[in-house]
């Protein structure tokens, strides 16, 4: 992420003008996954994706919602059967939350190797987010509960802290058409040897992920003389 590289390397270590434009970045949105590990041979496998609104504003505003109308979107994905069966054995349910709602644990830090826990009332709230996304997924699949084994679940700051994306965000940072070069930027910097990569580059999420490689790639290449 380039704003941690700044922090990382120090403000020294860029012109100001450079520092203050990625200061002034805003991240996208973030997300709470919910992941279930399911009891054999209840759940059928479906080969597709599932993505459900609950409106059609919804799917313009999935990210702007009331704490009491949670969630506004998801999208529910599986793995193929290992065993080639009619059955899954894992759920990953995805949807939209903003990191506002995480505000009282937004200095905390905590990841398996690193941190200690976020306390009783964090665990509380995943919980009950957890529970919340559960009973609209079952107003499609009604079996869905009495299916699961565990479950594991990951927030904003769990996004931030294993990836470190500003507020955990999902595709980098927002994108403006009528000032694009804002918030875009070239993998070469000014320091020699120092390239950057990644959807808080070019564009957004995966896509960008894979453009700014090329583009780096490209710019590698050239400067050692191969293009």
């Amino acid at each position: 992420d380039v704003k941690q590289l700044l922090q990382i390397a120090g403000k020294q270590a860029f012109k100001p003008s450079f520092y203050k434009r990625v200061q002034g970045l805003q991240p996208t949105a973030s997300a709470f996954s919910l992941h279930l590990v399911l009891k054999p041979n209840i759940f059928l496998y479906l080969p597709y994706n599932i993505y459900w609104f609950k409106d059609n504003d919804s799917v313009y505003n999935t990210a702007q919602y009331a704490t009491n109308d949670f969630p506004l979107s998801y999208m529910l994905s599986m793995n193929p059967p290992k065993n080639g069966g009619a059955y899954t054995d894992n759920i990953t349910i995805l949807t939209y939350m903003a990191p506002d709602e995480l505000h009282r644990w937004q200095e905390s830090f905590s990841t398996c190797t690193q941190g200690e826990g976020r306390g009783e009332q964090y665990e509380l709230f995943k919980r009950q987010r957890a529970l919340d996304l559960l009973d609209v997924v079952a107003q499609k699949f009604p079996t869905i509960k009495q299916s699961i084994a565990y479950y594991y679940t990951s927030t904003p700051l769990t996004y931030r802290d294993y990836i470190g994306s500003a507020m955990g965000a999902i595709y980098g940072y927002k994108k403006n058409a009528d000032h694009i070069m804002e918030s875009v930027f070239m993998p070469q910097t000014h320091i020699k040897n120092l390239y950057l990569v990644g959807q808080s580059v070019a564009m957004h999420g995966l896509v960008g992920v894979t453009i700014s490689a090329v583009l780096t790639y490209q710019i590698l290449m050239r400067s050692s003389g191969f293009l």
